[in-house]
């Protein structure tokens, strides 16, 4: 057998810590580099004359083994396809993202995509039978769809120029800092014409003043979805509108579905003037406060709600004379004591310490603190819940003995009930909510 001379030797270097040239061989390069042979050689043999790698993918436009088909992933876009979209009542105008019910998760949309499935391959051989996707793919194409797509969970109102400053980085916090303290203060002049108004009202004793906020509460979807196939059916939307009056504190509640109104300013115009008409005769000033939300709130079809009650007083509204449309500055969400959400934890934290102590010096220390809180509405409230603190501390009621049992059954049903119902839902409470629970409802357990 005749020999043959090669045709190209290669030889390979690598460069030392003095960036000189030393020659090494090929395992060596392969072994420093971390990689084969094949992968050098077919470096080397697709390089063009400006050392850029010419070769192309070998493995001829095979589709991947793994690779899920087109038909599978179109089946689970379907499904999705196939939940009702509801409207959010916090959504963005521009925003695109569409939201299905609230009583649905990705867990339970992928059981009933598997309960689909199932009985579809009932009607089909065992050969022709379809597998489903397991439920981190169905997640990555929910995940991936366009447009995005959410669960709908109704959740407080936030204030968008706060959330924009807070969110900023310290250079542009400079430069939105003094449209935000503007904004802070027309904030601020609108908690505390509020507060005037309410006070206002509590001196008038609601005899010819009257001081309402009103808001559209979040769409209630019905029915709430306890069969599967519920959960492919559009839900009936419920519109809430509440309107909570000073000095009585009292509420008024206007319900309707969607199939007999929308939730625009005609609806809203509609409710007030149904409140109106059930003023009593002396009441001539109602002042109002509400959000500044153009499609509900502040727009002309409101105003002229209102100016309608106005001048058909020698008509039917012969008490009013005046009515004041206030807006607050944005989206804040005032608490019943204007507790702002950063104190709140504070204020849990030392009320609890309040509630459970069975040193009796500790809890009016507490207590006294929280008469003497820089919140004067917060303050007054605590006040005057203090000499009360028998009906509700658990420092006062350690010795309570029920039913002939030697044991306390009143704090032990005070403090189940009190963590059951409260403290595992203390983000919905302020503290001066917490104690009226307390000293409210613990006698109903002796």
């Amino acid at each position: 057998m005749e020999k043959t001379q090669r045709a190209v030797s290669r030889e390979y270097f690598l460069l030392n810590s003095n960036t000189e040239k030393k020659r090494v061989c090929q395992k060596f390069v392969c072994a420093t580099l971390s990689i084969t042979f094949p992968v050098v050689n077919n470096a080397l043999k697709n390089y063009n004359d400006f050392g850029m790698y010419t070769g192309i993918d070998g493995r001829k436009g095979q589709v991947a083994w793994n690779k899920l088909p087109l038909e599978k992933t179109n089946k689970v876009k379907n499904h999705i396809n196939l939940f009702p979209r509801v409207e959010s009542h916090y959504c963005r105008r521009d925003s695109s993202k569409q939201y299905f019910s609230p009583d649905l998760n990705i867990s339970t949309m992928y059981r009933l995509y598997c309960e689909q499935i199932r009985t579809e391959n009932c009607m089909l051989s065992p050969e022709d039978q379809e597998i489903p996707v397991n439920i981190n793919i169905y997640r990555k194409i929910f995940n991936e769809y366009r447009p995005k797509l959410g669960f709908y969970m109704p959740k407080k109102d936030q204030c968008t120029k706060c959330n924009i400053f807070k969110d900023a980085s310290e250079e542009q916090q400079n430069l939105l800092r003094p449209e935000w303290e503007q904004h802070k203060e027309r904030e601020k002049e609108a908690v505390d014409s509020k507060t005037e108004d309410k006070q206002k009202a509590i001196e008038n004793k609601g005899v010819n003043f009257r001081s309402i906020t009103f808001d559209l509460q979040a769409i209630l979807s019905l029915p709430y979805a306890g069969d599967s196939q519920i959960y492919y059916m559009r839900k009936l939307s419920a519109y809430n509108f509440t309107i909570f009056e000073n000095p009585n504190a009292h509420g008024y509640c206007y319900l309707w579905d969607d199939i007999n109104g929308s939730k625009g300013s005609f609806e809203i115009g509609s409710c007030l003037l149904q409140y109106l008409y059930s003023l009593p005769d002396s009441v001539s000033h109602v002042s109002t406060f509400s959000y500044t939300c153009d499609g509900q709130n502040r727009n002309k079809n409101v105003a002229v709600a209102m100016l309608y009650a106005v001048n058909n007083i020698e008509y039917i509204y012969k008490h009013l004379q005046i009515i004041d449309m206030k807006f607050m500055d944005k989206r804040k969400r005032e608490t019943k004591h204007n507790i702002d959400k950063s104190e709140r934890q504070t204020k849990m934290v030392l009320f609890r310490e309040v509630l459970f102590t069975h040193d009796e010096q500790i809890a009016l220390k507490g207590m006294n603190k929280l008469c003497n809180d820089t919140n004067k509405l917060f303050s007054k409230h605590m006040l005057s819940l203090k000499n009360r603190m028998e009906e509700w501390a658990v420092c006062y009621r350690k010795n309570c003995f029920t039913h002939g049992h030697n044991t306390n059954n009143i704090i032990e049903s005070s403090i189940r009930i009190f963590k059951d119902i409260v403290l595992e839902r203390c983000k919905a409470f302020n503290a001066a909510a917490l104690v009226d629970f307390v000293f409210k409802n613990l006698h109903h357990i002796e």
